[in-house]
């Protein structure tokens, strides 16, 4: 079962619906309580993604860039050491993020 994929399908990645559904799942995990398993699919691939968590930092980053970074990443970790998810599901969460991330540099931010 893949359970993590691109947020969103070509064309309705960056739109309006789109941050409308993403502000939705937020909600539904961390206010609601009442997230669907997508829901909660969707928030931890854009923590991935935003967090920069499969990201590497380059020899000539600043040092606070630096910083910032790997407190973004710490705080994925975190999160990712407490759901103790099956390898198959984290690489799947890995794809994903990496894929989200690919369509941030083709289509910008959502």
């Amino acid at each position: 079962m893949i359970r993590f994929r691109a947020l969103f399908a070509q064309g309705l990645r960056r739109s309006a619906p789109a941050r409308l559904l993403m502000t939705g799942a937020y909600r539904r995990v961390l206010v609601e309580g009442n997230a669907t398993q997508q829901d909660r699919d969707l928030v931890l691939t854009d923590l991935a993604n935003q967090t920069g968590y499969y990201r590497v930092s380059l020899a000539d980053t600043g040092d606070a860039e630096l910083r910032f970074a790997e407190g973004k990443r710490f705080v994925m970790a975190r999160i990712l050491h407490h759901l103790r998810m099956p390898r198959e599901i984290q690489q799947q969460l890995e794809d994903a993020a990496r894929q989200e991330q690919l369509t941030n540099t083709e289509e910008g931010e959502l």
